[in-house]
């Protein structure tokens, strides 16, 4: 998907089966990774929700009520919210929401350097579960949705795709380490907004696979 044909199964080819601990602890950096990412698109909207006209509009917009939800709650300091990723689905509500807002809408995206460059910490993660490549290949990648990020007149919408792109560039990695438990819902077994994304777990209680992701931190 993100890489050539021959790199990928190189990758493959030199990666045996990892034990099922084994697995989440290769994708230990790259979880926490994807929920800041989430969390930093979630943050450009709700600085924005203090326009009256604005919150009207992505309320009245926004399809998915729970997604909308977790969004309102982001915002009320009284409310003790659990971070949650953000599936494809909900990435493109909001993109869809807030692309189609007539132009005295629009708002401005805010970059956070300091989240970008915090990407090295996962770079590990991809070399030992995968490769040094593909390492290499994440490395440069992450400069370069950052670069794109850090533009100057970036649309909020546009800053929403790029982190798009992003979480799923770092979700395809999740996906070859087989930490496919570290995907959001309905893929994965991590919770997301929307209420048919509600986690589920198999033979397993929400306990033991909390329990199994803090073997990762």
């Amino acid at each position: 998907m993100f890489y050539p044909r021959e790199v990928f199964f190189a990758t493959a080819r030199s990666r045996k089966s990892l034990p099922e601990k084994e697995v989440l602890r290769a994708g230990g950096e790259l979880r926490p990774y994807d929920l800041d990412l989430c969390d930093y698109a979630m943050s450009n909207i709700r600085v924005n929700m203090g326009h009256p006209e604005f919150r009207a509009w992505v309320e009245e917009q926004t399809t998915s009520a729970g997604l909308l939800q977790y969004l309102q709650n982001g915002l009320d300091p009284t409310v003790d919210q659990e971070r949650l990723l953000l599936n494809d689905d909900e990435l493109q509500d909001l993109i869809d929401t807030l692309s189609c807002a007539e132009p005295i809408l629009d708002r401005m995206w805010s970059p956070y350097e300091d989240l970008h460059h915090r990407y090295f910490e996962t770079v590990k993660d991809v070399r030992d579960g995968l490769s040094p490549q593909v390492a290499e290949d994440w490395s440069r990648k992450c400069v370069q949705f950052a670069e794109q990020l850090e533009a100057k007149r970036l649309h909020l919408h546009e800053g929403i795709e790029i982190v798009h792109d992003w979480v799923s560039h770092l979700r395809w990695l999740l996906r070859t380490m087989e930490a496919i438990s570290f995907l959001p819902r309905p893929e994965g077994q991590s919770p997301a907004p929307s209420p048919d994304c509600a986690p589920e777990f198999g033979d397993m209680s929400l306990a033991q696979y909390l329990s199994l992701v803090k073997l990762t931190t």
